[in-house]
């Protein structure tokens, strides 16, 4: 079984706390596949226009990647919660039989990535303890018992 690992928006414009900048960096050593999203925001985004947020504008040090990646990783920038259809075209292009998801914010980007790949028929499971938020605990594990109910209690995985 091929396994990928997709890690979603790791920049500094979310403040990744170091344990899972550590703990994402041991579990691309393993990883057959590996791609990283990057969210880029522009000036006439929602985020900037509706809610004020102006964090991770495309070629600011923010926006980049708080993680080292090898050179083998597919870097997909994305400037919407979910995947694009192309984005998801990449993925299954990979050959990979299940995909783990991890990365921040555990309660917008990476749940909306787990629905686009729910609605595509990619396999997928999400590693509980390689997601977090800024919004703090209850939010990620709120998050999380949400993709328990929409994916399955075998999809969201505890260490």
């Amino acid at each position: 079984m091929r396994q990928g690992l997709l890690i979603v928006d790791m920049q500094h414009a979310f403040f990744p706390p170091q344990r899972l900048v550590a703990g994402i960096q041991g579990e691309i050593v393993a990883a057959e596949a590996v791609v990283a999203t990057q969210w880029l925001n522009t000036p006439t985004s929602p985020w900037v226009t509706r809610m004020g947020y102006e964090g991770a504008m495309r070629e600011t040090d923010a926006a980049n990647l708080a993680i080292h990646v090898p050179t083998r990783t597919t870097i997909v920038p994305r400037t919407r919660y979910g995947l694009a259809e192309e984005d998801l075209a990449l993925l299954q292009q990979q050959q990979v039989d299940r995909w783990s998801l991890c990365g921040v914010e555990t309660d917008a980007c990476v749940m909306a990535v787990a629905f686009s790949l729910w609605d595509a028929e990619v396999p997928f499971q999400v590693l509980s303890h390689l997601c977090w938020t800024s919004a703090g605990d209850a939010w990620h594990y709120q998050a999380l018992a949400m993709m328990r109910r929409q994916f399955g209690t075998d999809v969201v995985i505890e260490p």
